[in-house]
């Protein structure tokens, strides 16, 4: 069987638009102690008890459905408590720093018919002054991993695998990506830093779904459960729900105290080609959750495909784009495992067509230099007439800046994880390290 990495986007552009950071030019003091340090330093004080808070005006993200938040932060004698940023409803608590500038960034996903909301940074009980600046919304895209099967192709992101007969999701809200996961459906809850908080009338959803790209497979699958973390409870109960089509639900189990909730879906269910599971506050409750894992068995075989030997592993990486100019017709970028960027031109009616390719479009294909380091890479590339800014950020696992060849091998410290598809480390020992390699 054949099968092949990419790492694969369909994204349309339109004429006209361009897609700029946002950044807020008005920020105000709504808590606390804390001034403003021209020309772009937002600066509070704490005494270890208290919290303080600059909120922007409400800024707007209308376009996409997921971003990037960043922001630079730095102290002054500071300890204690955290420093959390994000936009209202959605943040992430950060350590308190040295008097060093620290860059830090998350990305999240957001129904884009959400109102205009504020960027906020601040501190919540911590000694000492704190600083922020570059203070930013980008627009992103996810990146999944795409494999070639018999059946067609598939994706797989982040937390996603396909292992043993099986398919299984792993929800790590504390990554960098927090919800921004394939399976993400919508949420009207609150995010703060790995975990989402429940009050009355809100819900969070997750589909899982293993369609082809083209939309004609669906694997089947023939049982499923889930296991979803209440990490704290104060009053009240939740709902946790599964979708029996339409907008029919059916109660799998309440919420009324912490703890973990394993559920076996009822049989009768399956199988089936998708789980949609939500996750409600009722009136009175408040509670939060970290962690929302499912697995679901697979049929042996499916459409010449041998299901059961399968080993794959998904992975997100997050692009952003800046289009100088506009062109109507819409585009695929592919990162592909060469180190390539391939950019395909669509038929304007893609999205629309009733109809299923093959479809025979221009391409061209770009060099791309693989990031080594934690940090970003960016690559410029025009085409069509118009100019494209690509940024990936390289998985923890991929990473090659550490470690040394010797000869045909290499080797690093202890304490490592290590990706089988990482690249070799470039740089030679300058001492001969204390191993033998030998064959087996």
């Amino acid at each position: 069987m054949k099968s092949s990495f990419l790492r694969l986007l369909f994204f349309a552009l339109f004429c006209g638009y361009c897609f700029p950071p946002i950044v807020a030019q008005d920020w105000r003091l709504l808590n606390g102690t804390g001034e403003r340090i021209p020309p772009d330093i937002l600066q509070v004080i704490g005494d270890g008890t208290d919290t303080a808070y600059w909120h922007s005006e409400p800024v707007s993200m209308p376009m996409f459905g997921c971003y990037r938040f960043s922001v630079s932060h730095r102290g002054v004698d500071t300890n204690g408590g955290c420093l959390p940023c994000g936009v209202e409803g959605f943040s992430r608590d950060y350590s308190a720093v040295s008097n060093q500038w620290t860059d830090e960034s998350f990305y999240f996903s957001r129904h884009i018919n959400l109102p205009p909301v504020p960027m906020r940074v601040g501190h919540w009980e911590s000694n000492g002054t704190f600083q922020f600046r570059d203070v930013k919304i980008e627009p992103v895209v996810p990146v999944l991993s795409e494999f070639d099967l018999p059946l067609g192709k598939i994706w797989l992101g982040h937390g996603e695998t396909i292992r043993n007969g099986k398919y299984n999701f792993r929800s790590n809200f504390g990554g960098v990506g927090t919800n921004t996961q394939r399976p993400f459906s919508s949420t009207s809850a609150a995010f703060n830093s790995n975990r989402w908080n429940f009050g009355a009338e809100s819900q969070l959803s997750y589909n899982f779904r293993l369609t082809t790209r083209d939309q004609v497979s669906t694997i089947p699958l023939t049982n499923g459960k889930l296991v979803i973390n209440v990490c704290y409870h104060t009053q009240g109960e939740g709902v946790i729900e599964i979708s029996t089509g339409g907008w029919e639900w059916s109660e799998l189990a309440r919420i009324t105290k912490a703890g973990t909730l394993e559920i076996i879906l009822p049989e009768n269910l399956f199988p089936r080609e998708s789980v949609l599971a939500r996750i409600r506050g009722l009136d009175g409750c408040y509670f939060q959750i970290d962690r929302i894992d499912f697995e679901a068995p697979l049929p042996e075989t499916y459409k010449n495909t041998d299901l059961h030997s399968l080993n794959l592993r998904g992975d997100t990486l997050f692009a952003t784009m800046d289009v100088k100019e506009g062109s109507l017709r819409r585009y695929r970028l592919a990162l592909t495992q060469n180190d390539e960027i391939t950019v395909v031109g669509q038929p304007r009616d893609f999205w629309s067509a009733s109809i299923v390719g093959p479809f025979t479009w221009d391409a061209k294909t770009i060099p791309l230099e693989k990031s080594r380091s934690p940090g970003e890479i960016e690559t410029t590339f025009e085409f069509e007439g118009t100019t494209y800014t690509l940024t990936t950020q390289t998985h923890p696992l991929e990473r090659s800046d550490y470690g040394y060849r010797i000869g045909e091998h290499w080797w690093c410290e202890a304490d490592w994880k290590v990706s089988r598809d990482r690249l070799p480390p470039e740089k030679m020992p300058e001492t001969v390290k204390p191993i033998t390699l030998s064959a087996a």
